[in-house]
């Protein structure tokens, strides 16, 4: 999945926000870390922007996560 949204530059910012948790916790090691997952939380971000809808149905979950993410990231530099 990772490899995937990366190849179709997925426009659906909560693809980018799991693939950014996801990297958050995972170590350098297995080819996860903090750079990586800023890049993913800062893209989730910009695309929230042009994710607005007015079907209740459409899941508007996500962008506060994306920020405390990316928040807690940079405290922790």
């Amino acid at each position: 999945m990772i490899m995937k949204s990366e190849e179709v530059k997925c426009r659906k910012p909560r693809v980018w926000l799991v693939l950014g948790e996801s990297f958050t916790y995972m170590p350098e090691e297995a080819g996860g870390g903090k750079k990586k997952a800023k890049e993913y939380l800062t893209t989730a971000i910009a695309k929230y922007a042009n994710d607005k809808h007015d079907d209740p149905a459409w899941p508007s979950w996500g962008l506060d996560r994306a920020k405390q993410l990316l928040a807690d990231l940079e405290k922790s530099k």
